[in-house]
């Protein structure tokens, strides 16, 4: 492996993020949005109705905050800042994104799914549309990538013969824009496992990606949680794959005891010869489970999200007497918008040494995407 490809392997690490977000748009204000407050909250009681559970009051009153935004072009730079840092504005998406796909998963099994569909389709548009309002209010106000210098690594690496494998979700109609988009790149079909949530993170790793080596070759893939173990039994087959961008949990053993064993094995299989990045997560903890110091600050406590059970798997990885450790296994910790200290979420190693050494601080708040 020549130095510059590695050189340009670990750059590539930059874009593992669970909460990556675009930046940049004409300016709006909220009275110029295509769907009400009173649409978005009859959705979000609509969906938790028709799954049995309550509306999430978190995300209810982010509703009532944005639709009493004022227009971007009266926010001074003080106001902006306090949007992004205080008010966390840019991790709004990701609260709908949370119910939406929680509310996927429980609608998937229900009794009303038949009788129902067209309804909670509805709904799940609404949100939809809502999501890109809350996007297009934050690409107003985002710096973005305005404070750093891209067109040296752009220049330097173009991806040119280095395959990538994006394992995330995906939104199918985005992925085929992102075909027309890149006509220097690759993209592969996604290669899919059982029936995973159809989202778009995966879609902005991609952009990221390809805005650093327009002429990679991109292979997505996507799975339900409980076929994690065979997309890194598929990965380890695949040869031609030299990079693995990973935003999602490692693999639960089937008696919910730690890591799963084969996955475990592949994975280090893997990364004995071949880079795999690794988001840290979103737990607001340590991998002991304790609240960083920065929330505790705050006088908030861990965050409740659907992948906090990640952060004992991730620490399993480096059990005690485990033997030889993967150099090439490599951990993203989220850093706040200005890159001046860790995300408010942000997972951190704490005392597993193993992880410290392997862990990259990455600016998730500030990249850019177009999807």
């Amino acid at each position: 492996m020549s130095l510059q490809l590695l050189a340009f392997r670990l750059l590539l690490v930059l874009v593992s993020s669970t909460f990556l977000k675009p930046v940049y748009a004409a300016e709006v204000t909220t009275s110029q949005l295509v769907v009400t407050r009173s649409e978005v909250t009859a959705a979000i009681e609509g969906l938790a109705d028709l799954n049995g559970f309550p509306a999430d009051e978190s995300l209810l009153a982010i509703v009532e905050k944005f639709y009493q935004l004022a227009p971007v072009k009266v926010l001074d730079q003080k106001a902006r800042e306090d949007l992004l840092q205080k008010e966390n504005i840019a991790l709004w998406t990701g609260v709908v994104d949370e119910f939406s796909g929680l509310a996927e998963i429980l609608f998937e099994d229900s009794s009303a799914k038949t009788l129902k569909q067209k309804e909670f389709d509805r709904y799940q548009l609404t949100l939809s549309k809502f999501k890109s309002s809350i996007n297009s209010y934050v690409l107003s106000i985002h710096p973005g990538f305005q404070f750093l210098d891209m067109s040296k690594l752009a220049a330097s690496h173009q991806g040119q013969a280095v395959t990538i494998a994006v394992f995330d979700v995906f939104d199918m109609s985005l992925l085929k824009e992102q075909q027309k988009r890149f006509p220097q790149a690759t993209i592969d079909p996604v290669v899919s496992f059982g029936k995973p949530l159809s989202l778009s993170h995966g879609n902005v790793v991609i952009d990221i990606i390809l805005r650093i080596a327009p002429a990679a070759h991109i292979v997505p893939v996507w799975a339900d949680a409980k076929d994690y173990t065979k997309v890194m039994l598929y990965l380890q087959t695949r040869t031609d794959i030299d990079i693995v961008n990973m935003s999602r949990a490692f693999a639960e053993a089937s008696d919910h005891q730690g890591i799963d064993p084969d996955f475990k094995k592949a994975l280090k299989t893997f990364t004995k010869d071949r880079i795999l990045t690794k988001a840290l997560g979103n737990s607001g903890t340590n991998l002991a489970g304790q609240v960083t110091a920065k929330r505790q600050a705050e006088g908030l406590g861990p965050v409740n999200n659907l992948s906090s059970y990640d952060i004992k798997l991730v620490a399993d990885t480096y059990s005690e007497g485990d033997g030889e450790v993967p150099d090439l296994l490599l951990f993203a910790i989220n850093l706040s918008l200005f890159a001046d200290d860790i995300a408010l979420s942000a997972t951190v190693p704490g005392d597993v040494s193993a992880i410290r050494s392997r862990s990259l601080g990455v600016p998730a708040e500030g990249v850019w995407s177009p999807s």
